[in-house]
Order: C-alpha cells, then structure tokens, then sequence
C-alpha cells in the first residue's frame, strides 16, 4: 500500500510539474486560431517561424498546422456531403425524359424546368459579382456578407445566390495546354514597344489592393478594386498589339496564387471577371480564354512561373526589335524574381536579382532607372532574409542615384517615396537602438511627399495609418492626432462597402 501510494503521489506531481512547465503543447482552438494567424503573417513576410512565441514560450507550429490542416479536411467533408445531398439534375432529367411518354404535359414540364435552369445560370453569370467583408455594405446600402461555406456572392435580377469560389473545370487543368495558347497568342500578335495607359492603371490599382489586403488594410483595398473594376472597360479601348505581352506579365505576376494566398476569392472572382469583359472583343478573345484557363489552375504557382519564362524566352527572339527586347526583358525579370521571392525561394530570387543588376549596369548604366528598379528588387528579398544592413545601404544608394538622376525630374518621385517607405520598413523589422526615431523620420518624409504627389489617396492613407500606429504605440497621441488634420482622409469610410466587381449590364 505504501508503494502504491508513493507511485501515485508521484504521479500526481509529476503532472503537476508538466502543468507548471507548460510550453504551449495544448492549445485551445481559439489560441489556436489566434496563433494561426500570427503565423500566417510570419509567412508572409517571410520570418523565421521560431521567432512566434506564446506566452513567452516557443510555440509548436506542427501542432497548429496540424489543427489547421484536419480543420479544413472537416470543412471540405461537409461541403462533399452537402453536394451529394443535393438532386443531380442529369438524373432528373433522364427520369423526366423517361416519363414524358404519359402524356405532352409532362414534357412541356420537363422543357420548361431545363430552360429555367438555363435561364438562372445565364442570369448568374451576368449579374454583378461582389465580394465583400462579414456584414458590409453594399454600394446600393443592402447589406451583403460572405456565405459560411466559402461561396462568392453573385447578386442577381432575381436575387442573391451563392456559388462557389473557383468554377469546377470541365477537363482538368493542363499547363501544357495554357503554355501553347500564351505562346500562340504572343507569338503572332505583333509586338508593340509602348504599354497602353489604360493597362497600367488597372493593373497598378489590382496590385495596389492586393497589397492592402495582404497588411490587412481591407478598408483600403475595396475602394481601389472597385475603381480598377469599374474602369476595366479602358481596355477594350486599347490596341490589342500593345496589350498582348504586357497584359499577360501582369496576368501570370499579379494574379499569380502566391501573391493572392491570403485572399484566394480575389483571383478566382478577377480571373472569371477579366475573362468574361474581355470576351466581349474579338480581338481580346485569346487573353478571354488564357483568364478562364488560369481560373481552373488549382492555385499552383508552377503555372505562373512557367507562363513567365515563356515570355522572357519570347522577348529574347531574335525578331524582336532592339528596344523591344531590353523594355519587355527586364520587366519579364523583374515579375520572375517577385514570384520568386513570393514563394519563398528566396536563393532563387537573389541569383535572378544580382543577374540583373549586373546586366543593367553593363546595357543601361549603374545610375540608370532600369539599374535601380532591379536594386529595389535585391531590397526586398534583404528583407525578406533579414538582412536589413545589406538592405538599407542599398535602398539608400536607390535613393541617392534617383536623386542625381535628370530623368526623374522632381526629386522624390513616387517609386523614391516606396523607397523611403522600404527604409522605415528595414528599421523597423531590425529593431536596434535608434531605429524607431529613424523609422518614423522615414514615414514622415515618404508621407509628406506622397500627399504633395497624389493627395489622399489610399497609398498615402496607407502610410498615414502606419505612422499613427507607432506614434500612439510610443505615447505620442498629440502627434497622431495632428496626422489625422494634416492628412485627412478624402470621404468616410469608403471602404466598408465591399468589393462590387461591375458587370456589363450596369
């Protein structure tokens, strides 16, 4: 009896020690959920996961990811089952088609029942696609939220109805297939050296949004998305010899799963959008059907970086002119190395990034813009590995050769303003002594020059956000006060309305 008790005396405080060691091996869901978003955030910026503690304890991430990983199986379980309770309307009609031996009413029914379905998927397919937050607004003040299942709302003449986010593909998807189409369609549309206004404002405000959403500044990017989408139709205005390789970079980068991780319903509702406005033009029809092939893509980024080096091997032709070749080639290499660094290689994107420089300096010049935008590029992947020393220096040459430069004219321009915005960024994340006074004296220039440059829009907004942020984080609430006066925002809170994608019919 004695040694039973002194083996369950031990026992219990042994328990008792694991108790009071606790490093976070047992989570609550909802720490779990909290954590798993701190740690998406880490991939995002591509942190060292070890970093992420709880606590004060290193946290297990192959146990939140385990939770996660069997939450989403669960979830996908439940949508299976809910789509094979659902009556298959084959059978039905097979059955209907069966019976309409009985009698000409039946099969009057069974017509009328098929043209109905064929109406409400018309009726579906050009109504207005609107991705919005939980519970926001819409443009016309109805309020709109997002399924529980995922599903994307498309709100139609006879109602909202919910379907899902990517459409299931007829055939799997083939990259080969996509590859040709990319190749036939630049290939033998004839080259133009200018990129048409039009593109690249669209592209420039989706990129924009998509940024926002990624620092989770929604109330920023909806704004933004609902003016590059309403103002889509520019590019059916424009010359599809101009529009080809161009719109195509911008397609396989932008849009490119690694960049819209976070935020998949964007690429899925834009790509279908895109394909669906664009098929409107004859001679758009090539780029229609590349959209809707890259919507069934499953979310591989392969897809994209092979559709990218497609390009660059197609703007190194040797029937491509001169001017040609160098504009198309380091835009193709700069959209390479993003995707790269967006997907983690970041070896990958330094080699690419130190081979372009290097070409750069020898066809452009070392204090040519072409040489810096390829710099800025190296910058990002520094901070990415954390190398913020490497970076700053670096940034800090971008921003002293934008300076002398007499192409850029008013010295900083917007890309010196990213610049600056970059160096606040660099001190931030490093972390040593001085560096918050550093870093806000940064902001405070990138702010001050981007409102003389573009006024209130969301970029400086952006920038305003993040430097209130830290000053009230110091204590400094009379100076973040006095952003909000100096830097007013222009309307009130445009951006809980949601995202309305604009369809042809309004």
């Amino acid at each position: 009896m004695a040694r039973q008790a002194d083996n369950t005396a031990s026992k219990r405080m042994y328990m008792g020690k694991v108790k009071a060691w606790d490093i976070c091996k047992h989570y609550k869901a909802a720490e779990k959920e909290q954590l798993s978003t701190v740690i998406e955030d880490a991939k995002r910026r591509n942190l060292p996961l070890d970093r992420v503690t709880f606590r004060g304890q290193p946290v297990h991430v192959d146990r939140i990811e385990k939770y996660l990983k069997k939450k989403r199986r669960l979830l996908a379980e439940d949508k299976r089952s809910q789509l094979q309770c659902e009556p298959d309307l084959s059978l039905q009609s097979q059955q209907q088609s069966s019976e309409s031996a009985s009698g000409p009413d039946t099969d009057t029914m069974g017509t009328s029942s098929r043209s109905r379905t064929c109406q409400s998927l018309s009726t579906t397919s050009n109504s207005n696609a609107s991705i919005s937050p939980p519970q926001s607004r819409s443009a016309s003040g109805a309020t709109m939220s997002l399924p529980e299942d995922g599903g994307t709302l498309f709100a139609g003449r006879s109602g909202v109805q919910t379907v899902p986010y990517s459409l299931p593909p007829v055939t799997p998807f083939d990259a080969e297939l996509l590859l040709k189409q990319i190749r036939a369609y630049a290939t033998h549309t004839p080259h133009g050296l200018g990129e048409p206004p039009s593109c690249i404002r669209f592209w420039s405000s989706i990129r924009s949004a998509i940024y926002f959403l990624k620092v989770g500044s929604p109330h920023l990017a909806w704004p933004v998305l609902n003016a590059a989408c309403a103002n889509a139709s520019d590019l059916l205005l424009a010359d599809a010899r101009t529009l080809s390789v161009p719109f195509l970079r911008s397609l396989l980068s932008t849009l490119a799963p690694a960049n819209t991780r976070f935020h998949p319903e964007v690429r899925a509702v834009l790509l279908r959008y895109l394909s669906r406005r664009l098929a409107t033009d004859p001679s758009m029809q090539p780029l229609s059907v590349i959209c809707g092939h890259l919507a069934h893509d499953d979310s591989h980024h392969e897809a994209s970086q092979r559709g990218l080096n497609l390009l660059l091997d197609l703007a190194q032709s040797p029937t491509r002119p001169v001017a040609y070749c160098a504009h198309q080639t380091l835009a193709t290499h700069l959209a390479l190395i993003s995707l790269y660094r967006r997907v983690a290689d970041l070896s990958a994107a330094e080699t690419a990034a130190k081979l372009l420089i290097a070409h750069c300096d020898f066809a452009f010049g070392p204090s040519s813009l072409e040489t810096c935008d390829a710099k800025v590029e190296l910058v990002y992947i520094y901070t990415s590995q954390e190398r913020y020393d490497e970076g700053l220096t670096l940034c800090q040459e971008v921003l002293d050769t934008r300076a002398q430069s007499p192409e850029v004219g008013e010295f900083p321009d917007k890309k010196a303003c990213y610049a600056m915005e970059n160096m606040a960024e660099m001190y931030h994340f490093r972390g040593q002594e001085g560096d918050v006074d550093m870093c806000i004296g940064w902001l405070k220039r990138a702010l001050e020059r981007t409102w003389r440059l573009r006024g209130s829009v969301p970029t400086t907004i952006h920038i305003r956000d993040k430097l209130w942020g830290m000053l009230v984080t110091l204590g400094r609430v009379l100076e973040a006060e006095d952003l909000e006066v100096r830097y007013p925002a222009a309307g009130s809170a445009a951006g809980d309305e949601g995202w309305v994608v604009v369809g042809e019919d309004s």
